[in-house]
């Protein structure tokens, strides 16, 4: 399974609700790509994963810059998420998540 920019973008946004992140489901944010998607390859660790830095603006507050930082890796086969972290809580929170039905399912990584 071969995902484009677009199609990451949405597995994110979904990633955002699953997460909680937003006070409500249905609140309209954006989400702006830093960087462009690239793919990834590390050892035998993950053959081919999306690398990707995004930049999340919330729309709760137009008038102030509150926004976050996450850092994740997606796995391109699964659509797993090897490792995530919201660089906006001060200390990084190593995590990652499982695809199943459409939904993320976290996990701490010890």
């Amino acid at each position: 399974m071969k995902y484009t920019k677009e199609q990451v973008n949405s597995m994110i946004k979904q990633m955002l609700k699953d997460r909680k992140r937003l006070y409500f489901e249905h609140m309209p944010f954006d989400i702006q790509f830093l960087n462009d998607v690239k793919p990834l390859f590390r050892n035998d660790t993950i053959k081919n994963a999306w690398e990707v830095v995004v930049f999340v603006q919330e729309d709760q507050f137009p008038d102030k810059e509150e926004y976050s930082i996450i850092s994740m890796v997606l796995n391109d086969d699964t659509g797993d998420i090897e490792s995530y972290a919201d660089m906006s809580c001060g200390r990084p929170v190593p995590m990652k998540a499982k695809l199943k039905n459409g939904k993320y399912e976290f996990e701490m990584i010890q």
